[in-house]
């Protein structure tokens, strides 16, 4: 018996059999065979999901450019006594009832003239930062300070 008459499963582990000869066994059909990637060639890291690209500055790593330039504003600020405390990426979390339903991320939270202000870098609202942001108002009462680009924005 040849190879051709056999089925797939019929064969010997470790027997070799030609890629016609598999196909006229059964096999995959030749659309669905997935060959792999040239060795030598690099896969291109994937965009972000909002375009940004991420930056490091003092050895921390920030989502985007306009992020990194803030946390430089506010290191400033910090150093000439206009803010004191900054921390980066505080979380908050947003319970319902005793139910964790999310956290939230705040970018860059400080104290300023004795008032917390939780600061958020936005390059646009998404969605789901609409529904924290009031979420954060609901459960907390702040009210999240946006910081858009080089203009500053606060609703």
């Amino acid at each position: 018996m040849t190879s051709t008459n056999k089925k797939i499963s019929e064969l010997r582990s470790g027997e070799r059999v030609s890629l016609k000869d598999f196909h006229a066994m059964g096999g995959l059909s030749k659309a669905r065979i997935k060959t792999s990637s040239k060795p030598d060639q690099k896969e291109k890291p994937k965009n972000s999901k909002y375009r940004a690209k991420k930056v490091e500055i003092d050895g921390i790593t920030f989502d985007s450019g306009h992020e990194g330039a803030r946390y430089r504003d506010l290191k400033v600020l910090e150093r000439v006594g206009e803010i004191e405390n900054l921390r980066l990426q505080v979380a908050y979390p947003l319970e319902i009832n005793g139910v964790l339903i999310c956290k939230y991320y705040a970018d860059f939270v400080y104290v300023k003239d004795g008032e917390e202000v939780v600061e958020d870098v936005k390059g646009f609202r998404t969605k789901e930062y609409n529904l924290k942001k009031k979420m954060m108002k609901a459960i907390y009462g702040i009210d999240i300070f946006e910081y858009y680009h080089n203009q500053k924005k606060s609703k």
